[in-house]
């Protein structure tokens, strides 16, 4: 039963984990979706390219 107990608790561990790095890989996504948005120059509605050309 011991061993049971600790396997529980091993996946318990397992799944907050795994909702840590979906959280972290949610934060990378926006992260890199904003830095595309504002290499292309939409973000804003304000194009960057013509200013800097």
């Amino acid at each position: 039963f011991a061993p049971e107990l600790g396997k529980l608790k091993h996946s318990a561990l397992e799944i907050q984990d795994q909702k840590r790095n979906i959280q972290l890989w949610k934060q990378k996504w926006k992260y890199s979706a904003l830095k595309i948005k504002m290499a292309s120059g939409s973000f804003g509605g304000v194009n960057i390219h013509q200013k800097t050309c």
